[in-house]
């Protein structure tokens, strides 16, 4: 009787040990209370860093600039009655203006060699803004003050104006070239500054010094 009892028992406690395995087996996962790290891959805005693909993408937008700004646009300008200057005066500032698009360029070609910046693909705005502005202002200046170079109060209202609407066309083009080179929005502005003047003084020397000299 007492080994009868003592087997059931035993079969009892081997059925509860089988129930605890069970529950253990099924039991929901233990939560911890260490929190979530979420861990990204720094984000690599796209640039262009080989020195020779830099120059080369530089000169080009130079180039299309100069095609844009110094021929298509005075073209326009001068069919439409908007300017009073003529095909042989646009040839001779267009020859200035190249000579100072190429002095300029091989000075922001040795400034690339020297710097070797990394010249971003997605460019912000707000750069292309700054670079834009440091330009324009840079250019309505020396065009005011240098002697030789007509004012804009001797303009007319629809000369001035198609003018203008010329020179923000290529400082905007020129813009988003230079905010390309640079981080910051000041960088963009100087840039912008510094290549206007270099610009404008090259093409008003090419411009005045057959004439001095």
């Amino acid at each position: 009787m007492n080994d009868q009892r003592r087997a059931v028992q035993i079969l009892r406690e081997h059925r509860h040990r089988k129930e605890e395995r069970l529950q253990q087996t099924d039991a929901p996962l233990a939560q911890t209370d260490a929190p979530l790290v979420e861990t990204t891959a720094p984000i690599r805005e796209p640039a262009l860093r080989h020195s020779g693909q830099l120059a080369s993408a530089v000169t080009a937008w130079v180039g299309l600039t100069f095609l844009v700004s110094y021929i298509a646009l005075p073209l326009v300008r001068i069919a439409a009655g908007a300017s009073s200057a003529s095909v042989a005066s646009l040839t001779y500032n267009a020859q200035a203006s190249f000579i100072g698009l190429l002095g300029v360029l091989a000075l922001t070609l040795f400034g690339l060699g020297v710097t070797r910046p990394a010249a971003r693909l997605n460019v912000d705005p707000d750069r292309v803004l700054a670079a834009t502005s440091g330009g324009l202002l840079t250019w309505g200046l020396l065009h005011n003050i240098l002697p030789g170079l007509i004012p804009f109060g001797a303009m007319g209202g629809v000369e001035l104006g198609t003018f203008l609407a010329s020179n923000v066309i290529e400082a905007g083009l020129f813009g988003v070239m230079l905010a390309s080179l640079t981080r910051t929005g000041r960088g963009a502005f100087t840039l912008g500054v510094v290549f206007q003047t270099a610009l404008l003084m090259f093409s008003y020397i090419a411009m005045y010094a057959p004439i001095l000299f």
